[in-house]
């Protein structure tokens, strides 16, 4: 994700919540896309890449 001081990945916030919230799902079947979109939505704002100061 990080390289050279600089993001590898050009994603806005909203695609990379879609992105992880995807994998999230997989890796914990119990959560639904739903969950894990609304948890990250909660948690990405507050990254220092998507923190509005």
């Amino acid at each position: 994700c990080f390289k050279d001081g600089e993001f590898t990945s050009d994603m806005t916030m909203e695609e990379m919540i879609a992105f992880c919230s995807e994998k999230m799902v997989e890796v914990h079947p119990e959560m639904n896309i739903d969950e894990a979109s609304k948890m990250m939505n909660e948690v990405f704002p507050q990254l220092k890449r998507w923190k509005k100061d």
